[in-house]
C-alpha cells in the first residue's frame, strides 16, 4: 500500500514543483522510499531544479518507445523521478482510452512507501481528475490575494466534483510565520464560511535557500525553508492512517472514474459561470477574467443605482448648476408645512424642511425686491 499525495495550485508561480521536490527530499531522508510523479507540462521543471536527464516517461507507452525501459529516474536527494508525459499539453489532449493506456503503468509504483504527483496548474479534465483520484491534496497558495483568489476556484471546482479526500493548506513563500498565518486564516475562513468545507493548515514555508539541499547530514536552520519542510514530512510521517493508503491499481481505476465523472459531473447553478465552458480549451484565468469583468459590472450599475437614490431624496438637487434660485415660491414648495409669525408689526412666513441628516430647520425667506432697512446703530446701555 502507498501514500499517494497531490500537489495542486490556482496559478503559476506559487512553487508546487520546488515544495514537491523538498519534501520528496525530506521523506527520503527520513528512510522512505519515494516517487516524485511530475505531471506539469513538458515534464521539465523538476529534472532541470535537479539536473536529472530524462530518458523515459510514462506517456511513451502511447507509442511503445522505450519499451522495457525504468520510467523512474533515481536523483541524488535520494527518491526517484517519473515524469509523466512530453509536450505543452499532452495530458489535456488525451482521449479516454489513451489515458487508460497511460494509467496502465501506474502500478509500476506500487513499491513505493510515498507517491507525491505534482499536478501543476490547471483544471483541464485529465489533469483534475489525479487530484480528484488522489486520497490527499495539499493546496498551495501563497501570502498574495491573487494567489488565494484562484487557489479558492480551484477549491470550488474540487468541491463542485465532490471530492472526497483530505485538502490541507500549504501557504508557501511566506515572509514571516505571522504573514503564512494570517493568509491561511482567511483562506480557511472564506472556505468555511461559503462551501463548509474545513480545512487543516499543513505547513507555512518560509523564503529564501534554493531547493538543492544535497547535504542531509546538515541540520538545516530553525525557520529555513527546508526546516519547514522537514517539519511537514515529520508530520506526515506521525500519521499512521491506514485510510490515507492506497493500492497503485485501485488508484488508477479510480483516475479513470474521476476522468469520467469530471466529464459527466452535473456542476451546481451557481459554478457554472466559471466552471463549465463551452470550450473545453479556455483557460481558467480568462473565464475568472470574464466573471470578474461581470462583478465590476455589477458593482458599478449598484452603485449608480445607490447614487441615484441618493439623489432622489436630497430636498434640494445634488449638483449646484441644478439648484433653482431661493426664493419665497421655491422654498415653500418644498417646506413639509409653514407658518405665518408677526414681528415688530410685520408678518412673515416661516417655513418647515428636514435637512438630508434628518434635522428640523426653519426658513424665514424675503425677497431680494425687500426694501432692507439699515439697523439703527445700538449704544451699550440698549
Amino acid at each position: 500500500m502507498t501514500r499517494i499525495i497531490a500537489l495542486s495550485g490556482g496559478r503559476s508561480g506559487v512553487g508546487t514543483t520546488t515544495v514537491a521536490v523538498q519534501l520528496a527530499a525530506q521523506l527520503a531522508a527520513a528512510g522512505q522510499r519515494v516517487c516524485l510523479l511530475e505531471l506539469v507540462s513538458g515534464a521539465t521543471a523538476a529534472s532541470r531544479l535537479l539536473d536529472v536527464a530524462i530518458t523515459a516517461m510514462l506517456s511513451d507507452r502511447l507509442s511503445e518507445t522505450n519499451a522495457g525501459q525504468s520510467i523512474a529516474a533515481a536523483v541524488p536527494q535520494g527518491f526517484d523521478l517519473v515524469a509523466a508525459g512530453r509536450g505543452r499539453n499532452w495530458l489535456r489532449d488525451l482521449s479516454a482510452a489513451q489515458l487508460m493506456t497511460v494509467s496502465d503503468g501506474l502500478p509500476q509504483l506500487q513499491d513505493y512507501d510515498f507517491v507525491l504527483i505534482d499536478t501543476g496548474i490547471g483544471t483541464d479534465q485529465n489533469q483534475l481528475a489525479f487530484s480528484l483520484a488522489s486520497p490527499e491534496l495539499l493546496l498551495v497558495i501563497t501570502p498574495e490575494p491573487e494567489s488565494r483568489s484562484d487557489a479558492y476556484a480551484l477549491l470550488k471546482l474540487l468541491y463542485a466534483e465532490q471530492y472526497g479526500g483530505v485538502i490541507s493548506v500549504l501557504v508557501n513563500k511566506s515572509t514571516s510565520p505571522a504573514t503564512g498565518q494570517h493568509a491561511y486564516d482567511r483562506f480557511r475562513d472564506i472556505a468555511s464560511f461559503y462551501l463548509d468545507m474545513q480545512l487543516p493548515l499543513a505547513a507555512i514555508i518560509g523564503t529564501a535557500e534554493t531547493v538543492a539541499h544535497r547535504e542531509h547530514s546538515a541540520k538545516p536552520p530553525a525557520g529555513s525553508p527546508i526546516s519547514d519542510i522537514q517539519t511537514l514530512a515529520n508530520s506526515l510521517l506521525a500519521q499512521d492512517d491506514a485510510a490515507l493508503q492506497r493500492d497503485l491499481a485501485t488508484f488508477s481505476a479510480q483516475l479513470l472514474q474521476s476522468a469520467d465523472a469530471v466529464a459527466a459531473v452535473d456542476v451546481p447553478a451557481e459554478f457554472k459561470p466559471v466552471f463549465t465552458a463551452p470550450q473545453p480549451e479556455r483557460d481558467l484565468h480568462e473565464q475568472l477574467a470574464q466573471l470578474s469583468a461581470q462583478v465590476d459590472g455589477l458593482i458599478a450599475t449598484v452603485e449608480r443605482l445607490r447614487l441615484d437614490e441618493m439623489a432622489r431624496d436630497r430636498t434640494l438637487p445634488a449638483r449646484p448648476a441644478e439648484r433653482e434660485r431661493c426664493s419665497v415660491a421655491s422654498i415653500a414648495a418644498i417646506a413639509s408645512r409653514s407658518e405665518r409669525v408677526t414681528v415688530a408689526g410685520e408678518t412673515f412666513a416661516i417655513y418647515h424642511m428636514r435637512s438630508a441628516g434628518g434635522r428640523q430647520q426653519r426658513f424665514a425667506c424675503q425677497s431680494i425686491d425687500d426694501d432692507l432697512e439699515e439697523p439703527e446703530p445700538q449704544t451699550r446701555s440698549s
